[in-house]
């Protein structure tokens, strides 16, 4: 059995990025745009004029945009999240994120969150060749949307993130760079000294997103200059927040020891994307780790786990 500190981490982190079970993108405020979604298209001029709402726009597509901008490529991304709560012990969480995708759209990727979980995809265009860490790939068709979006789940930190800290994220166009041979544009993140109010929500799970407090900000990110696509992201942030006060929380994040507890986290996170055009072709996994034909209950179980179908606090 994991460690309770351990599943305590993994929770917290889950949540903060919006991948807990069931749980969506989060609300925009009504001055800004929602996190684009798949029909969604970037402003192109706007971009080039370095306008805020087209930048962060840019910084949240999905990774299904990305991968119609720039085809074959490998993304990788990495993850430091440290956070406690009161006088409670602190929690450290490591995420990393690997994507490689071949000029076909077929992909290999895997997140992995703590030692003990993870999770690995192989996408072939035939079939779908998901495992949890540690286990072996469970060989099955696909319904049409969903190669699409488990990568956009798997490769969702940035989106994730940028949804969280939005409305504190000042967004400055700082000239043109290069990456992997592309014209690129240079972006300063910070602080944004007067963010908006946060937007309401409904959502009991997400009710702390509001209480958030940030008191540092920086990064740097290279936007394909062509696509708006994010080639290279460095993001740090601290910040403030209310824990949920008893009861339990939905949303993963441990509820408050006492009635005036805070909490605290700082976020380290980079994004890298490589190889394009270069990407070999994604083959299936072996067979010998590799089970066919899996019973129904357990295929369900993990389609809906991977689509982030599966409702918040269902146990089954």
């Amino acid at each position: 059995m994991r460690p309770r500190s351990a599943c305590l981490s993994w929770l917290c982190s889950l949540a903060l990025l919006g991948a807990c079970r069931g749980e969506r993108a989060p609300e925009p405020a009504a001055s800004e745009p929602a996190t684009a979604s798949a029909g969604a298209k970037l402003d192109r001029e706007a971009l080039a004029r370095g306008e805020r709402r087209a930048l962060l726009g840019a910084l949240a597509m999905p990774h299904h945009y990305l991968a119609a901008q720039l085809g074959a490529h490998q993304l990788r991304c990495r993850s430091l999240l440290k956070s406690q709560v009161g006088s409670a012990a602190p929690q450290e969480v490591r995420q990393e994120v690997e994507l490689r995708m071949d000029a076909r759209g077929r992909y290999a990727a895997f997140k992995h969150t703590h030692p003990q979980h993870g999770q690995e995809v192989i996408w072939t265009g035939e079939h779908l060749y998901p495992r949890l860490r540690h286990g072996k790939f469970l060989k099955r068709p696909a319904r049409p949307e969903e190669p699409a979006a488990i990568a956009d789940r798997i490769a969702g930190l940035l989106p994730a993130y940028v949804g969280l800290l939005r409305r504190f994220l000042r967004v400055e166009l700082k000239g043109t760079s290069t990456v992997a041979g592309r014209s690129a544009l240079k972006l300063a993140l910070g602080l944004e000294p007067n963010p908006p109010p946060p937007p309401r929500s409904a959502s009991p799970a997400r009710a702390w997103r509001q209480t958030i407090a940030v008191s540092s900000l920086s990064g740097v990110a290279l936007l394909d200059k062509e696509s708006g696509a994010p080639l290279s992201v460095e993001l740090s942030a601290r910040f403030r927040f209310s824990p949920p006060a008893g009861g339990a929380a939905p949303s993963g994040i441990p509820k408050a020891i006492d009635r005036n507890a805070t909490g605290t986290m700082e976020l380290s996170f980079e994004q890298r994307v490589s190889e394009l055009g270069a990407v070999k072709a994604i083959a299936p996994p072996p067979e010998a780790e590799t089970i066919d034909n899996p019973r129904r209950v357990r295929l369900e179980l993990e389609r809906q786990m991977l689509t982030g179908e599966l409702p918040i606090g269902d146990e089954r």
